[in-house]
């Protein structure tokens, strides 16, 4: 790895942390019945991460707009550690209902988030 693409993952970390702070706390408030601040970022990185991806594998992304938009962005903007502590939050809080729905439904949508993001830019390529 180059200075240019730890300089560039470290941008977009920055960035993409500092927003999914922003989102997390106007999105997740405590009367919510699931965090929807979490879900929000989680679901935007899955669909940025299919875009980005799908331009790499067309080969119309180079490594520093990788590292960039891909590592740093989405790894700052996207939280699994957050995402699978409310989902246990909320089982403990004997709301399993609400658990199972946050869960399956972030997992799913997330993945058919990157896929619609393949889709929409090889649509456009």
């Amino acid at each position: 790895m180059t200075w240019v693409n730890i300089l560039c993952v470290a941008v977009g970390g920055f960035a993409g942390g500092c927003t999914r702070s922003a989102v997390s706390s106007w999105l997740n408030r405590s009367e919510a019945r699931i965090p929807y601040g979490t879900l929000a970022v989680n679901l935007a990185g899955s669909f940025i991460l299919g875009i980005m991806l799908a331009l790499t594998g067309l080969g119309m992304l180079g490594a520093p707009w990788k590292a960039l938009i891909v590592t740093g962005f989405c790894g700052g903007l996207t939280t699994f550690s957050t995402f699978t502590s409310e989902v246990y939050a909320l089982f403990d809080g004997k709301h399993p209902t609400r658990a199972w729905v946050y869960w399956l439904g972030s997992v799913a949508l997330g993945v058919a988030l990157v896929a619609a993001g393949f889709a929409v830019t090889r649509g456009l390529a």
